[in-house]
């Protein structure tokens, strides 16, 4: 568990190391290079092959170990829900998030310890979770996660999860979307989910994706929430938060993202009133030639591999770094 240099979060918490590649998106994984690297410097924890998913039960209360209110980025180096993780492992890690910290604050208590598990929660740090498997969290929260309570009927795991709070304020869930194909798999499952907060993260940008659109088995707009038909009901299931960014990395094969892809997504966001989050160019920045004729409407681009320091986060001279209000 350590300081991060992510953008859009402050720590990373990894409870589970190791991964598999499922779309174009884990081509040129990042995470695969940094466990490469971290295993050629000795750490115990990444020992075992990229490939090889492991738990790590010692690491499930780290987050306690953090005092001040904190934002964790949850498995940077794996998928919380990749099919090699026990049900009952992401029972844990899912108590985790809900049981820091527990305080009785109740005036006639007789337990005396401040880490009392009897009284009322109060929940400071808050928690992103980002799948590339929503099929499998959606499984975890309509079957497994009740499976594994009657397993342990009266039990400690999950027994705040399942509380009133649930879906818990402080947990954000994503899901991760390269282009359009990866948008209409994964997005229509993560809005079944419950989640305080639910997110995309558009990186690597690999094409344009249409967010604004009106999905007829859900009869939702992903953006707004809305029915189409039925306006006034109100806001429904919806994404409260857009991430985009290009691709980095060391690969020769690293992919340039155009800036109308990011631009396209910047606009639906600001349209529907959601924050929108431009990470980084990645390696490549994009450098606009000059059209030979007024009548040619498309800009075309160079694409420079500048390195993802100097490409930079400015899309179209502006930063864009908004977060969702909290619901905590």
């Amino acid at each position: 568990m350590a300081e991060s240099k992510i953008e859009w979060t402050e720590r990373t918490w990894n409870p589970v190391t190791g991964c598999s590649k499922v779309s174009q998106g884990c081509k040129h994984c990042y995470a695969e290079v940094m466990h490469k690297r971290l295993t050629a410097m000795g750490v115990k924890k990444y020992s075992d092959p990229f490939s090889k998913v492991v738990c790590h039960y010692e690491s499930l209360m780290n987050p306690l170990k953090v005092k001040t209110p904190s934002i964790f980025f949850v498995n940077s180096m794996s998928d919380l829900f990749h099919e090699d993780v026990p049900a009952e492992f992401i029972a844990y890690v899912f108590n985790t998030m809900a049981a820091f910290p527990l305080v009785c604050r109740k005036k006639d208590c007789e337990h005396d310890d401040p880490n009392c598990f009897m009284g009322e929660s109060e929940t400071n740090h808050t928690y992103q979770i980002l799948t590339k498997r929503p099929e499998r969290a959606l499984k975890f929260f309509t079957e497994e996660i009740y499976e594994v309570t009657n397993r342990w009927p009266g039990s400690y795991p999950l027994c705040v999860a399942l509380g009133d709070d649930w879906p818990l304020p402080n947990v954000w869930i994503g899901v991760s979307v390269e282009d359009q194909k990866a948008a209409d798999e994964r997005i229509p499952m993560l809005l079944q989910i419950p989640a305080a907060i639910r997110f995309i993260s558009a990186e690597p940008l690999l094409g344009p994706i249409e967010l604004n659109k009106y999905d007829k088995e859900l009869g939702i707009n992903w953006l707004t929430g809305l029915d189409e038909n039925y306006p006034e009901e109100g806001i429904n299931m919806k994404l409260d938060w857009v991430i985009a960014g290009g691709e980095s990395g060391k690969n020769k094969n690293v992919r340039p993202m155009h800036p109308d892809w990011a631009r396209g997504l910047r606009d639906q966001c600001k349209a529907a009133g959601v924050p929108f989050f431009f990470k980084q160019w990645g390696e490549f920045k994009p450098i606009p030639l000059p059209c030979a004729s007024v009548f040619f409407v498309e800009a075309q681009y160079h694409f420079m591999r500048d390195g993802k320091k100097k490409a930079g986060a400015l899309l179209d001279g502006v930063e864009y770094k908004e977060f969702p209000r909290s619901k905590q």
